[in-house]
């Protein structure tokens, strides 16, 4: 191995440690990389156990929460944009729009979720759903639905009859969607 690759991989890890405290919640062997990826709203980020975000990732939430349920494998470049900004008020420039309303996003548990995806505020990711690279999700995606395109549809289902039941016993069982605790004001 490169001497410059290890330096990297220290600096990763590094990173992945001074920054874990900040989120809502990070599960257990979740991993991301701090070294590519921007994070807006680290404290709104609830992030089950054994989840890998790929590098160049965009997650943005101001004020609203963004799950994401245990076993779920993210390609490299996602973006997750829980808020958008106000252009219809005659008279401001796209440079003073406010922020728009903002909602939560959460991502069940076991999807795959390929390469450049984009998933917009308010939509639900239902668990062991797959979503096909360069997608962009602007409404929900039912479980186990395998959507592709811009906008997502669904264009088949991961699994069926007594094989989809089978594997929602094992989702019961194995695994969960952080939970989001109530704060006080």
């Amino acid at each position: 191995m490169h001497p410059l690759d290890l330096i990297a991989g220290g600096r990763r890890r590094l990173s992945r440690a001074l920054a874990r405290h900040r989120f809502g919640a990070l599960g257990e062997g979740s991993t991301w990389d701090p070294t590519t990826s921007v994070i807006v709203g680290f404290e709104n980020f609830y992030i089950g156990r054994n989840v890998f975000i790929g590098g160049h990732a965009w997650l943005s939430a101001r004020g609203v929460p963004v799950r994401i349920g245990d076993d779920t494998i993210v390609g490299p470049g996602l973006y997750i944009l829980a808020g958008d900004h106000e252009f219809g008020t005659p008279g401001v420039s796209y440079r003073r729009a406010v922020e728009g309303k903002n909602a939560g996003v959460t991502v069940g548990r076991n999807v795959w979720i390929g390469a450049r995806v984009t998933i917009l505020k308010g939509v639900n990711v239902g668990d062991a759903a797959v979503i096909g690279a360069g997608a962009v999700v602007t409404r929900d995606i039912p479980a186990f639905a395998v959507a592709v395109g811009n906008p997502a549809r669904v264009a088949r289902w991961r699994f069926e009859g007594e094989d989809r039941r089978h594997h929602e016993e094992f989702l019961d069982h194995e695994m969960s969607i952080p939970d989001v605790p109530v704060r006080s004001n």
